[in-house]
């Protein structure tokens, strides 16, 4: 399913350079990032960019986010929530340090959904 969703992203962004993969950190039967871009990288030459950011780690109650009409963030505890920090500060959304509020917008957040 990845191998025709990517054929079909890449025709959108024209440069895989603009591809980024975030990874559900769950341990389950999911393939290893490794795998995924051992599988990939013959067919769609993406190179390392778009896999550099590190999978969010696994929170049970963040999990429960889908549906509840809260977010990721809001219902995750401190890793998951710095975990998304770190990722929008490396997809360069955000500048500087961050610091993590678990139940308001903190002045990082409200930057990134005002843009």
């Amino acid at each position: 399913a990845l191998d025709l969703f990517l054929n079909y992203v890449k025709h959108l962004v024209l440069s895989p350079e603009r591809i980024s993969f975030l990874v559900n950190g769950y341990s389950g039967s999911v393939l290893a990032i490794s795998q995924m871009e051992a599988e990939l990288e013959p067919v769609h030459h993406l190179g390392s960019r778009p896999w550099r950011l590190s999978p969010l780690p696994f929170d049970p109650k963040a999990s429960q986010w889908a549906g509840s009409g809260k977010t990721l963030y809001s219902l995750g505890q401190r890793p998951i929530r710095s975990a998304l920090e770190q990722i929008a500060i490396e997809l360069q959304l955000i500048t500087g340090e961050v610091t993590t509020d678990s139940r308001r917008n903190t002045p990082w957040w409200g930057k990134l959904l005002n843009q």
